[in-house]
């Protein structure tokens, strides 16, 4: 559907249309895994790696008469799981094994740096593992780093 308007008809719509400033944007980062004595079915890992996670967020620009008040980077989330690669040894024989890791986004926790001229979430996510009651891993907890201004 297309709708045509003047110029003075689009400028008196514009603000309705722009009253919420939020936009959202994604980046691919590098997830490092850090498996501080964990196991994978009775076995001590090796390594744990990944494809780069995709990580989506907002950016909300706080506008005033005057100018910005604020610009807020929130609501980072990705994929509800991902897949990983476990590297673990049976009686020194590497094994390697694909899992569904889950994820919960709630729970990541962000390393802010200022300064640096822009609003952006780092190249990197630290995934901090451990093993739940039944030998599973699971994200105990995750860090990012989050760039403002």
């Amino acid at each position: 559907m297309k709708l045509k308007m003047s110029e003075s008809q689009f400028n008196r719509v514009k603000p309705r249309l722009t009253e919420e400033n939020v936009s959202q944007y994604g980046k691919s980062i590098k997830p490092f895994f850090y498996t501080n004595k964990i196991s994978f079915k009775g076995y001590e890992i090796d390594e744990i790696t990944s494809a780069e996670v995709l990580v989506r967020y907002k950016i909300d620009i706080d506008l005033r008469k005057w100018g910005i008040k604020g610009i807020s980077l929130y609501d980072i989330v990705g994929n509800p799981s991902i897949e990983v690669e476990v590297s673990y040894y049976v009686n020194e024989q590497l094994q390697t094994e694909i899992v569904n890791l889950p994820i919960n986004w709630g729970m990541v926790s962000q390393d802010e740096t200022t300064g640096g001229g822009v609003i952006t979430v780092g190249d990197e996510i630290d995934f901090f593992l451990s093993n739940d009651d039944q030998g599973g891993i699971v994200v105990e907890r995750m860090t990012l780093e989050v760039y403002k201004l």
